[in-house]
């Protein structure tokens, strides 16, 4: 690829993930119409990606209505960018819902085993969340095994919310997972469109779109206004 975009062989881009600097600096440098999916890159002025904010505001919300007075994370490490954590306390903090740094574990890689071992440690004790929000699918189905092992009840005793792609794999799991949805194709789609206006000669009116989760209802954070969909 580096060396189409060397050649000015390629009419236009959608780029998923981070670029390396060196590859920002090629493609702005010949002016390839480019525009990047699921990141948010400051050296490249076009991009797509999710709404993470809006993310930790609606899983904080749908705990609050369901009646939780604490919570926690588990999140994978992401783009310095990405403030999870960040969003996370924020929405926390104008809800006025109690949480506390070792409730907010950090997974190194994103593997169901992280998940289970971070899911484990971070419930096992009596200081513990009375709800957790698992940001990644992967994550979520170790985590999932870890309550389970640890006979916590829920939604009673936990309140769970996990982040997932729509079409993806269902949870294994004894009741639905109440779920915080993105639509990867809405993404590439948007994508699409914003790469048509550039290479037309006609910049969109906005550089970046943020797409929007779904809260998907199901048993294991029941929220009364969600369920009434």
């Amino acid at each position: 690829m580096r060396r189409d975009i060397e050649q000015a062989a390629l009419d236009g881009l959608v780029l998923a993930g981070v670029p390396s600097p060196t590859l920002a600096a090629m493609l702005l440098r010949n002016r390839t119409p480019v525009v990047a999916l699921g990141a948010v890159p400051a050296a490249l002025p076009y991009h797509v990606a999710i709404d993470y904010r809006g993310h930790m505001q609606q899983a904080v919300a749908a705990f609050q209505q369901a009646g939780v007075a604490s919570a926690g994370l588990l999140v994978g490490r992401m783009h310095p960018a990405i403030r999870y954590r960040d969003f996370f306390y924020a929405a926390c903090g104008e809800t006025g819902l109690r949480t506390q740094r070792d409730w907010v574990r950090v997974l190194p890689e994103l593997t169901t085993e992280g998940g289970y071992a971070h899911a484990r440690a971070l419930l096992d004790g009596a200081d513990r969340p009375n709800a957790v929000l698992v940001a990644d699918d992967v994550a979520a189905r170790g985590a999932l095994k870890a309550v389970q092992e640890m006979g916590l009840a829920v939604p009673d005793e936990l309140k769970i919310i996990a982040r997932s792609n729509r079409g993806g794999a269902p949870f294994d799991f004894p009741m639905s997972v109440t779920r915080l949805e993105t639509d990867p194709m809405q993404m590439i789609g948007l994508a699409a469109d914003m790469l048509v206006a550039l290479m037309s000669g006609d910049p969109p009116p906005r550089c970046t779109e943020r797409v929007a989760a779904v809260l998907v209802p199901g048993d294991t954070c029941p929220c009364p206004e969600v369920s009434g969909l």
